[in-house]
């Protein structure tokens, strides 16, 4: 009877097993084969040609790839930075009682339910130096235009807070049931020692939380250095290469240059730096 069992329990885990192998490890273990190979949709027919070890040579020396590596860095560090301090000022100035709280929470999330396309679409025509509701407060107080998404200083901070805005609440969404979960013995042990408002957060509420602060983190690290909708509306990774991400790269290469070898070698080497990147954060949750 316990073989039957396990003979049925293997057949029913059977189609899950193979619809993975299928949809997640053949094409894995097939971008890597295409990695190594020299393959030009404009030359040779598109044929594969053998190629070793050149592509992972070429991304190396690259320095368009080198730069792409840096802008998707500082555009992980400064948008997990600003949203997780931001998450957490909000999520602890919202934990209290007063009028119209669930509304002010469903409010906070709105920006979420938008696609990355609609919300970059929007903040283009904010950013227009022209008719731009940014460059227009700007004006009025500095008295000149304001061109971030023209600037190579300023672009890629466009985009963080482009992600800021529609991200930022998710943050909140997850700080603010943690601090909902929280037992009130803890605070109110805190409140008889004297400590005032400011100290019981964060010496009591946001140390009780922090695995969720830290698997908030890993899972906004995960999209941020996915971004790619709201850098090909807005940007299109310029001016010059100022936001031009791994994933942008790689598209343009791909589909501008045809040289997917390359393309899918640059999307491989993006694959390791996301799971270097989620390594740490998780070893870093696992310590806690």
């Amino acid at each position: 009877m316990k073989n039957r069992n396990r003979m049925a329990a293997r057949a029913f885990a059977l189609p899950a097993l193979v619809t993975m192998i299928v949809i997640m490890i053949v094409p894995f273990l097939f971008s890597i084969y295409i990695s190594f190979n020299d393959v030009n949709l404009l030359e040779n027919g598109g044929k594969f040609v053998w190629a070793g070890i050149k592509n992972y040579k070429t991304f190396f020396t690259d320095s368009r790839a080198r730069n792409s590596v840096v802008v998707s860095l500082k555009f992980l560090l400064g948008a997990l930075a600003v949203e997780t301090a931001l998450g957490i000022a909000i999520s602890a100035f919202l934990d209290r009682r007063f009028h119209f709280k669930g509304i002010v929470r469903a409010l906070i999330i709105v920006p979420m339910f938008m696609t990355p396309v609609v919300s970059g679409l929007i903040w283009r025509a904010f950013f227009d130096p022209n008719a731009g509701i940014v460059s227009y407060v700007y004006q009025l107080i500095f008295h000149h235009k304001l061109d971030m998404l023209g600037s190579t200083s300023g672009a890629l901070w466009a985009l963080i807070i482009v992600d800021m805005w529609q991200w930022t609440p998710f943050m909140i969404l997850l700080i603010m049931a943690s601090l909902d979960g929280l037992s009130e013995d803890a605070v109110e042990a805190a409140k008889v020692e004297g400590a005032n408002e400011l100290q019981i957060i964060t010496r009591v509420k946001i140390p009780m939380i922090k695995p969720t602060i830290y698997m908030a983190m890993m899972i906004r690290a995960i999209d941020a250095l996915k971004i790619f909708d709201a850098i090909f509306v807005m940007t299109k990774g310029g001016p010059g290469s100022a936001t031009e991400t791994m994933n942008m790269y790689s598209y343009v290469v791909g589909f501008n240059f045809y040289r997917i070898g390359y393309a899918t070698t640059i999307s491989f080497i993006f694959t390791m730096v996301v799971t270097v990147v989620l390594s740490k954060l998780m070893q870093r949750t696992n310590n806690l």
